[in-house]
């Protein structure tokens, strides 16, 4: 994990100049690299940074989505929620935020709760079903920063044909209960994914390729 010291800065950069985020994170190379990282079931890498202890627990990460990333089995567990508040800094490439509230006329889906055991997701179905609008559609380029409350459901739409990354800071005031994660009213019972570990040799070519899109674009 990176040290106390540049999560510090990075929290000051968040909080005050988010501009200065891209040059923070080049600066770190190295140290990033030897950060934990893992394969999370929407098909980017999660790179732990570090975490801010305090009445707040703040958790730092770089997700990314290599060109051509897959989604293994989790096409249809996209639209969820997060018991953290998020705020999302754009590194490179683009995401499209879909968000969406309950409502009688919205669609029909089945809804999950989300556990975790150490590496593993185990999505449980809930009884009943639950209904969905959509209320906004947002498309965040590199430089942008965009928040997310707890509770907010959500799904993030990446083109595997672009090279993505972003920067989370997750404010940890936890709400009561486990994240909520829909699928299909038809869906089975239960999934479970492996969050595996990421090994030294893809990391390293993942950050690179991240390095390589961050100095490219500072030098246009």
């Amino acid at each position: 994990m990176l040290e106390a010291s540049a999560l510090a800065e990075m929290d000051r950069a968040f909080r005050n100049d988010p501009r200065i985020i891209r040059d923070l994170v080049i600066a770190l190379q190295d140290k990033i690299q030897a950060c934990e990282a893992r394969q999370h079931p929407y098909g980017f890498t999660v790179v732990t940074l570090g975490i801010i202890p305090g009445r707040h627990r703040i958790v730092y990460r770089l997700h990314i989505w290599p060109i051509g990333f897959a989604l293994p089995g989790s096409e249809d567990l996209m639209i969820h929620d997060h018991v953290y508040d998020i705020q999302s800094h754009i590194l490179a490439g683009q995401i499209v935020q879909h968000e969406y509230v309950e409502s009688a006329l919205g669609a029909e889906f089945a809804s999950y709760r989300g556990l975790y055991d150490g590496p593993h997701s185990v999505l449980e179905r809930k009884p009943g079903a639950v209904r969905v609008f959509e209320t906004a559609v947002s498309t965040f380029v590199t430089g942008h920063t965009y928040a997310l409350p707890a509770g907010a459901l959500h799904m993030a739409k990446v083109d595997p044909s672009v090279f993505t990354a972003t920067i989370l800071r997750t404010d940890y005031r936890e709400r009561e209960g486990d994240p909520v994660i829909l699928a299909p009213i038809d869906a089975p019972p239960s999934f479970r994914f492996e969050r595996d570990l990421v090994g030294d040799d893809a990391i390293a070519a993942t950050i690179s390729a991240l390095f390589r899109e961050l100095t490219c674009a500072r030098s246009i």
